[in-house]
């Protein structure tokens, strides 16, 4: 059952947690870090895909990644000025916004319910379903993909098959890296919470938030960074191909 507390109940709770000066300013630190990686990298991408010629080959591939840096700019934003804390006190599992608390504080409804509660067991498995949901679509995804390139691959173009070699494997970087970023700590909190250990998960799930946040800058960096090595690969391959044009210049000469 969710119980709801006074506000003065859990400022007297919670005031233990916020001693630690060092701890906080961390906090606020890797906050503002992610802040501001999402913003900077994502208004990159969008502004990279609003300077993209119109081309009918890559135009599915640059809506798709626009839209993605657009919702991952303004969530990132989002989250920063919501500012989340998940954390345990005494058994109770808590999630407190600091927005609330400094702007709203009087219409402030905290949500606070037993840690070995169903509502808890429902909340872990629907973590757990998530993340299972979500991969089980990226490999329907796969599939189908390759079954659509060898249905068509006949009609295709080098050119057209080369770019959406490129956006396939920028999916699976986009999918398997925030796997291997926030899957590990996620299930390390999940069993905390399972096993009961509270000690050890007191204050991570906070922590378990600002990692999940760092998405929102992961996946527009691996954009700009498979898109920097094709442009450095393409200009190497270009100089390459004028030292050999000027090398047999000179032996004809």
């Amino acid at each position: 059952m969710i119980k709801v507390f006074s506000l003065n109940f859990l400022k007297i709770e919670y005031s233990h947690f916020n001693k630690n000066k060092k701890m906080n300013y961390l906090k606020e630190s890797i906050d503002i870090i992610n802040l501001v990686l999402t913003i900077t990298f994502n208004f990159i991408v969008i502004l990279q895909i609003h300077c993209l010629k119109e081309d009918n080959n890559i135009k599915q591939f640059s809506n798709f990644i626009y839209w993605q840096a657009v919702v991952a700019f303004l969530s990132g934003i989002v989250i920063y000025v919501l500012k989340l804390h998940i954390f345990i006190i005494k058994g109770y599992f808590v999630i407190l916004f600091d927005f609330f608390d400094t702007i709203i504080f009087d219409l402030t409804l905290y949500r606070i319910f037993y840690s070995n509660s169903t509502i808890m067991l429902i909340m872990i498995s629907s973590l757990i379903l998530f993340f299972i949901i979500n991969y089980i679509l990226v490999i329907i995804l796969y599939i189908k993909y390759h079954l659509y390139m060898k249905e068509y691959n006949s009609i295709m173009s080098n050119h057209t098959k080369r770019m959406h070699r490129e956006f396939n494997r920028l999916l699976l970087l986009q999918s398997v890296i925030p796997t291997f970023i926030i899957g590990i700590p996620v299930l390390y909190y999940v069993i905390c919470l399972l096993l009961q250990n509270y000690e050890m998960g007191e204050l991570f799930g906070t922590t378990i938030q600002q990692i999940l946040s760092t998405v929102c800058y992961v996946n527009p960096l691996l954009y700009l960074v498979v898109i920097i090595y094709k442009l450095t690969k393409c200009n190497f391959k270009y100089l390459g191909g004028i030292n050999v044009v000027g090398s047999d210049s000179r032996n004809m000469g």
